[in-house]
Protein backbone atom coordinates (compact mmCIF):
# COMPACT_ATOMS: atom_id res chain seq x y z
CA UNK A 1 0.00 0.00 0.00
CA UNK A 2 1.73 3.36 -0.83
CA UNK A 3 2.00 5.86 1.78
CA UNK A 4 1.87 9.76 1.76
CA UNK A 5 3.04 11.96 5.41
CA UNK A 6 2.53 15.74 6.12
CA UNK A 7 4.72 17.20 8.54
CA UNK A 8 2.01 19.46 9.86
CA UNK A 9 -0.97 19.45 11.88
CA UNK A 10 -4.15 18.69 9.92
CA UNK A 11 -7.21 20.57 9.76
CA UNK A 12 -10.24 18.71 9.02
CA UNK A 13 -10.89 15.64 7.10
CA UNK A 14 -8.10 15.34 4.05
CA UNK A 15 -9.55 15.02 0.14
CA UNK A 16 -8.38 12.46 -2.62
CA UNK A 17 -9.38 11.57 -6.20
CA UNK A 18 -8.59 8.87 -8.23
CA UNK A 19 -6.86 10.19 -11.64
CA UNK A 20 -7.24 7.15 -14.04
CA UNK A 21 -5.23 3.70 -13.68
CA UNK A 22 -2.32 4.59 -10.60
CA UNK A 23 -3.60 8.07 -10.88
CA UNK A 24 -4.19 9.20 -6.65
CA UNK A 25 -4.32 12.64 -5.51
CA UNK A 26 -4.05 13.58 -2.37
CA UNK A 27 -5.42 17.22 -0.34
CA UNK A 28 -4.65 18.22 3.28
CA UNK A 29 -5.02 21.08 5.03
CA UNK A 30 -2.75 22.35 7.97
CA UNK A 31 -3.93 24.13 10.90
CA UNK A 32 -2.76 27.18 9.54
CA UNK A 33 -5.01 27.13 6.46
CA UNK A 34 -2.50 26.06 3.84
CA UNK A 35 -3.32 23.42 1.80
CA UNK A 36 -1.11 20.62 0.25
CA UNK A 37 -1.30 17.86 -2.14
CA UNK A 38 1.04 14.62 -2.82
CA UNK A 39 0.26 12.46 -5.80
CA UNK A 40 1.56 9.03 -7.31
CA UNK A 41 1.24 8.61 -11.16
CA UNK A 42 2.33 4.89 -10.61
CA UNK A 43 0.22 4.05 -7.75
CA UNK A 44 3.16 2.80 -6.05
CA UNK A 45 4.74 5.87 -4.43
CA UNK A 46 3.89 9.28 -3.88
CA UNK A 47 5.75 12.44 -4.23
CA UNK A 48 6.72 14.71 -1.62
CA UNK A 49 4.14 17.05 -0.24
CA UNK A 50 3.67 20.67 -1.94
CA UNK A 51 2.13 23.82 -0.84
CA UNK A 52 -0.12 25.41 -3.23
CA UNK A 53 -2.18 27.85 -1.53
CA UNK A 54 -3.21 29.08 1.78
CA UNK A 55 -6.07 31.18 3.81
CA UNK A 56 -8.19 27.76 3.72
CA UNK A 57 -10.66 27.54 6.55
CA UNK A 58 -11.96 23.96 5.02
CA UNK A 59 -11.55 20.78 3.77
CA UNK A 60 -10.17 20.06 0.73
CA UNK A 61 -12.71 18.61 -2.01
CA UNK A 62 -11.52 16.91 -5.20
CA UNK A 63 -12.57 16.07 -8.70
CA UNK A 64 -10.78 14.51 -11.82
CA UNK A 65 -12.33 15.82 -15.40
CA UNK A 66 -10.88 12.95 -17.51
CA UNK A 67 -7.53 15.16 -18.01
CA UNK A 68 -7.15 17.42 -14.91
CA UNK A 69 -7.71 17.17 -11.32
CA UNK A 70 -9.13 19.68 -9.40
CA UNK A 71 -9.39 21.21 -6.02
CA UNK A 72 -11.62 23.20 -4.44
CA UNK A 73 -11.79 24.86 -0.44
CA UNK A 74 -13.29 27.46 1.32
CA UNK A 75 -11.06 30.78 2.08
CA UNK A 76 -10.99 32.75 4.80
CA UNK A 77 -13.18 35.35 3.10
CA UNK A 78 -16.42 32.70 2.36
CA UNK A 79 -15.24 32.72 -1.05
CA UNK A 80 -14.81 28.85 -2.80
CA UNK A 81 -11.37 28.37 -4.56
CA UNK A 82 -10.27 26.71 -6.87
CA UNK A 83 -6.90 25.04 -8.21
CA UNK A 84 -6.04 22.38 -11.06
CA UNK A 85 -3.39 20.26 -12.64
CA UNK A 86 -2.41 17.29 -15.09
CA UNK A 87 -1.63 14.34 -13.30
CA UNK A 88 2.04 14.39 -11.88
CA UNK A 89 2.13 18.22 -12.01
CA UNK A 90 2.83 20.52 -9.56
CA UNK A 91 -1.20 22.86 -8.50
CA UNK A 92 -0.02 26.42 -9.33
CA UNK A 93 -1.95 29.37 -7.34
CA UNK A 94 -5.81 28.97 -6.34
CA UNK A 95 -8.41 31.16 -8.58
CA UNK A 96 -11.43 32.37 -6.68
CA UNK A 97 -14.78 30.75 -8.43
CA UNK A 98 -16.77 33.38 -5.83
CA UNK A 99 -19.43 33.33 -4.06
CA UNK A 100 -19.95 33.66 -0.05
CA UNK A 101 -20.43 30.09 2.02
CA UNK A 102 -21.35 29.28 5.26
CA UNK A 103 -17.81 29.47 7.43
CA UNK A 104 -16.09 26.18 8.02
CA UNK A 105 -18.41 24.14 5.64
CA UNK A 106 -16.43 22.46 3.20
CA UNK A 107 -17.64 22.15 -0.66
CA UNK A 108 -18.55 18.92 -2.29
CA UNK A 109 -17.46 18.20 -6.21
CA UNK A 110 -17.79 15.68 -8.74
CA UNK A 111 -16.94 15.12 -11.88
CA UNK A 112 -19.11 13.75 -14.96
CA UNK A 113 -18.06 11.77 -17.91
CA UNK A 114 -18.19 14.16 -20.20
CA UNK A 115 -15.43 16.15 -17.95
CA UNK A 116 -17.95 18.87 -16.90
CA UNK A 117 -17.38 19.55 -12.67
CA UNK A 118 -19.75 20.53 -10.27
CA UNK A 119 -18.86 21.97 -7.17
CA UNK A 120 -21.70 21.82 -4.35
CA UNK A 121 -21.80 24.42 -1.40
CA UNK A 122 -23.46 25.71 1.61
CA UNK A 123 -24.54 29.68 1.50
CA UNK A 124 -24.72 31.71 4.15
CA UNK A 125 -28.82 31.74 3.92
CA UNK A 126 -28.22 27.62 4.71
CA UNK A 127 -29.37 26.83 1.16
CA UNK A 128 -27.45 24.66 -1.40
CA UNK A 129 -25.40 25.95 -4.10
CA UNK A 130 -23.78 24.63 -7.19
CA UNK A 131 -21.51 25.89 -10.30
CA UNK A 132 -20.16 23.57 -13.26
CA UNK A 133 -17.02 24.05 -14.88
CA UNK A 134 -17.18 23.21 -19.08
CA UNK A 135 -13.13 23.10 -19.36
CA UNK A 136 -13.38 26.77 -20.50
CA UNK A 137 -15.61 28.72 -17.93
CA UNK A 138 -17.42 28.24 -15.05
CA UNK A 139 -21.04 29.09 -14.38
CA UNK A 140 -22.47 31.32 -12.46
CA UNK A 141 -23.73 29.84 -9.06
CA UNK A 142 -27.46 28.72 -8.49
CA UNK A 143 -29.72 27.41 -6.07
CA UNK A 144 -30.10 23.73 -5.32
CA UNK A 145 -32.27 24.06 -3.21
CA UNK A 146 -35.90 23.81 -3.67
Amino acid sequence: MPRATVDASLAGAPGVTAAGQGNIGLFAVDAKGDTYFAYTTDGQSFSAWGEFTGGVNSSVAAAWDGANLHAFAQGTDGNIYWAHAAPGERFGGSTSIGGKFQSGTPPAACSHKDGTVDVVAVGTDEKMYITSYDGGAWSTWSSASS
